[in-house]
């Protein structure tokens, strides 16, 4: 058994305002939900990476640019982690992001040199293309190498949070009271990550250096809303606005894969051809971003 996170991680859980909870007659027709693992592992570069594609890009963002981008990338030791749909933005700005994900590197040297990589160049202007601002790139490590379990429709909450040197005291204040409401509401804290740096181009970094970033497994909103309007957090959350100086919060789901679509069998003896698609990005005369393919087909033998 992993011992308590010390309680300055209870930050994480405690940064956002009440929302509102789906009904109970929708959540009791929901299918039972689907769960997967993600490591997280120490003396690893990992990268938390937040960003907004263009409506209708949704598509395109996943079919062209990763499929294109991510093989490149392990070629330099990348372990895409996972991606998550943001529901809500509780702290931070409004419209800022739509999307979010960890990217697990060896080293912050490797990443660089997948960034210095010339196949990638027009990939990052194809992604751009897509984007209504650059991604933000915060660099993180965890102090332990970490295995957790995520859940289809449980609420994670991914938190910024920049700590006010001089009043670190209100936090702990404000944190001691909520030990007896995280325990018993099944809330988990998922990671303490220390921030140890961001990408070293502003256009992909916030304006400031956060303190620390935590991932936290609320459950469902009706937990945060619950704690929002507890006689505790009445009692002891005005140390909140003086521990911190600034904090971006996001609320989401972890993006799961499509259900597969199952095969019909193929008779025996029956003729298939295979085609191949090589696809090259790169920019027109006008700037904008393209990415033109070119097909090939082979045909196959029999199956047996």
């Amino acid at each position: 058994m992993r011992p308590p996170l010390p309680v300055f991680a209870l930050a994480a859980a405690l940064l956002a305002g009440p929302i509102v909870s789906a009904p109970a007659s929708a959540q009791s027709s929901a299918p039972s939900p689907r769960t997967t693992e993600m490591t997280f592992e120490a003396g690893t570069l990992i990268d938390v990476t937040l960003g907004k594609i263009r409506p209708g890009m949704e598509g395109k963002f996943a079919n062209e640019y990763f499929p294109a981008a991510i093989p490149i990338a392990m070629e330099y030791g990348l372990k895409p982690l996972g991606t998550f749909s943001v529901t809500k933005i509780d702290h931070g700005p409004a419209d800022g992001f739509n999307i979010w994900g960890f990217f697990q590197w060896p080293s912050l040297e490797r990443k660089q040199a997948f960034e210095k990589d010339p196949r990638f160049a027009p990939l990052r202007e194809f992604r751009d293309s897509m984007m209504d601002t650059k991604p933000i790139q915060v660099y993180t490590q965890v102090p332990e190498t970490t295995t957790v379990t995520l859940t289809e429709g449980r609420m994670y909450e991914a938190a910024f949070t920049w700590v006010n040197p001089e009043k670190g005291g209100h936090l702990q204040q404000y944190f001691g009271g909520a030990g007896p409401f995280i325990a018993e509401n099944g809330v988990r804290f998922l990671g303490d990550f220390q921030v140890t740096g961001q990408s070293d181009n502003p256009e992909y970094a916030f304006d400031s250096l956060p303190t620390k970033f935590f991932f936290i497994d609320w459950g469902s909103p009706a937990t945060k809303e619950k704690w929002f309007t507890s006689e505790t957090f009445r009692n002891v959350g005005w140390h909140r606005a003086l521990g911190l100086d600034r904090l971006v919060v996001i609320e989401s789901n972890f993006n799961f894969p499509p259900a597969a679509a199952s095969a019909e069998p193929r008779p025996a003896g029956t003729e298939f051809v295979a085609a191949t698609t090589e696809k090259t990005y790169g920019v027109n005369a006008t700037g904008d971003c393209v990415c033109t393919e070119a097909s090939t087909t082979a045909a196959q033998a029999p199956r047996r």
